[in-house]
């Protein structure tokens, strides 16, 4: 009762004080809505101060995107117009700091500009962009680098283009385009009316300018079907007999409108290369030290898990570095084995894990080091193509062939891991390749072949002591320099020689004769091997096989390029 009667003195005085005093609790009330203001004001700067920063880093944003936009634009448009050969730019005025990009001059490119005109003909259909199993020549990659300087004794002759079409005589394939002529009228360019193929053995100029090329195939004219049929897709090759395998040839297209006026466009070149086994008069061939450090694994690389079985990979993989290159000599009497005079001659080459060739001391492609392409290389390896018929026209009576190998996806690093790539087919790294050439008289003779003795082949350590497609090369520059000219007729040093293999930094620059390729892994072990690993096929319903020696991976068939190779490209920096 106490503490109640306290409690209500204390309401009674609180009552009587407020009733009494009413100033009293007035300055209590306006010093707290001073202090709601006053934090409102604070919040409401805050918000200001957040909207006009969104509002400066989206604008500004903005025009950075803006900027980048217009140069990745421009930067398209330049490529662009460097592969067509027009004259673009793109200026940049730097005044008062602020980077502003004028309009080019040509952004866009106008139709006319991109269509080359007709070779001959005043027809209303215009054909271009012929190409053949849907791969058309590539006189100069767009950002193609120059080429680098070479020795004082290379060759001064070069390819006429960067890539070569190759296809293989049982299936080729003939596409193009077309476009309307601008100014013709819609009646006239509104359907092909027929069209005529013809291909003919290409002929190098410095064989015979005035000479005429000998007619391959010729289809005629051959009508379209005027009851609504559409051109076909591709043209198939017409005749009964096939190319000839090594020929190096060009085609064209005449096409009529529908007023039959006729276009033909410009000759295009194409190669026909190897198909069947019988074909390669060549054969794999690798360093002789390379083949023996991989067989002494005796483990098949597919089964490679525990750290001991990786660290002996890799212990024997860093014997084979640096990696080798190999070169092949030819004479003026292997060349000229029937007397009449070089009409082409067609190199053709492949290598795992990745090769660069030159000749004469003159790189070949700017493409690479990716060459070949990636595939099964247990299933098909993918072939490049070389018209080097600018380099045997000379006065010179030898030839070298160099190639420089890489590791790819071939000998790469021996690493595990989620990516798995101990899994791919695997070996020494390995060279093939052979020249085939064909005489004015039709007839083609291939030279440099590899299973006689491999007389005409060398193979030594050489400059690039790893290469990795994650981690790029590692390039011996003393090496290098020691070796330059390695590739061309004065850096050839007579006989091949022997060379303990036991260090492979004493065996730089020391030339040895090269070996076949060997393994005993079939292809039928080698499928079981992945139909295991991917619980395709139960362990307990495999086919048994011997314990192997010979552990490096079969290597498949040899195919024409079915893609273009990777190219050099430009590289734009803001």
């Amino acid at each position: 009762m106490g503490s109640h009667g306290a409690a209500a003195d204390v309401r009674h005085h609180s009552s009587s004080s407020s009733s009494s005093s009413p100033f009293v609790q007035a300055a209590p009330q306006r010093n707290e809505r001073r202090s709601s203001s006053w934090s409102i004001d604070v919040l409401y700067g805050l918000g200001i101060a957040v909207i006009l920063f969104a509002s400066g880093t989206i604008l500004w944003s903005s025009k950075q995107l803006s900027r980048i936009n217009y140069a990745t634009t421009s930067a398209i448009s330049n490529s662009k117009a460097q592969f067509l050969g027009e004259d673009h730019y793109l200026a940049i005025n730097n005044e008062n700091n602020d980077k502003t990009i004028e309009e080019p001059k040509k952004l866009v490119l106008l139709l006319e500009d991109e269509v080359p005109m007709p070779d001959s003909g005043e027809g209303a259909i215009i054909p271009f962009g012929l190409s053949v199993n849907f791969l058309s020549s590539i006189i100069v990659a767009p950002g193609a680098p120059a080429i680098p300087p070479l020795v004082s004794h290379a060759s001064n002759a070069r390819v006429e283009e960067d890539f070569l079409p190759v296809v293989a005589p049982s299936s080729v394939n003939f596409r193009w385009r077309h476009r309307a002529r601008v100014g013709s009228s819609y009646d006239d360019a509104s359907k092909i009316k027929a069209y005529r193929i013809i291909v003919r053995r290409y002929q190098h100029v410095l064989v015979d300018s005035n000479a005429n090329n000998p007619t391959v195939w010729d289809s005629g004219r051959i009508n379209v079907d005027s009851a609504g049929e559409e051109l076909p897709d591709s043209v198939g090759w017409g005749s009964n007999n096939p190319p000839a395998v090594g020929h190096i040839l060009e085609w064209m297209v005449q096409v009529w409108d529908n007023s039959d006026n006729d276009n033909s466009s410009s000759w295009t070149k194409f190669a026909v290369g190897p198909e069947n086994e019988d074909d390669w008069k060549g054969e794999w061939i690798v360093h002789p030290y390379d083949m023996d450090t991989f067989d002494t694994t005796n483990i098949l690389h597919t089964k490679i898990k525990r750290f001991g079985d990786l660290r002996s990979e890799c212990k024997n993989w860093k014997k084979r570095r640096p990696l080798p290159l190999f070169r092949m000599k030819l004479s003026s009497h292997e060349l000229n084995v029937t007397g009449d005079q070089i009409s082409s001659a067609l190199l053709v080459i492949s290598g795992l894990g990745s090769f660069r060739a030159s000749f004469d001391g003159v790189p070949l492609s700017t493409s690479g080091p990716i060459d070949p392409a990636f595939t099964d290389y247990s299933k098909r390896v993918m072939y490049r193509g070389f018209d080097v018929t600018p380099f045997l026209l000379g006065t010179s009576n030898h030839h070298v062939l160099g190639v420089t190998m890489g590791s790819g996806w071939w000998d790469h690093r021996p690493i595990t891991g989620m990516a798995k790539p101990h899994l791919l087919p695997r070996g020494p790294v390995t060279v093939i390749a052979q020249i085939m050439v064909t005489y004015t008289s039709g007839k083609t003779h291939v030279v440099g072949q590899s299973q006689h003795g491999m007389a005409n082949w060398q193979v030594s350590r050489g400059h690039i002591r790893e290469s990795d497609l994650f981690t790029g090369e590692m390039i011996d520059l003393n090496v290098f320099e020691a070796m330059e000219g390695w590739d061309t007729t004065d850096g050839w040093q007579g006989e091949a020689i022997g060379v303990d293999g036991k260090d492979p930094y004493k065996a730089i620059n020391a030339w040895v004769k090269p070996v076949s390729y060997r393994t005993e892994v079939t292809h039928a072990e080698r499928k079981q091997q992945m139909a295991i690993l991917s619980s395709a096929l139960p362990k307990d319903k495999a086919k048994k096989y011997p314990k192997r020696k010979q552990v490096a991976s079969p290597i498949g068939r040899l195919v024409p390029p079915e893609i273009p190779p990777v190219m050099a490209m430009e590289k734009y920096c803001s």
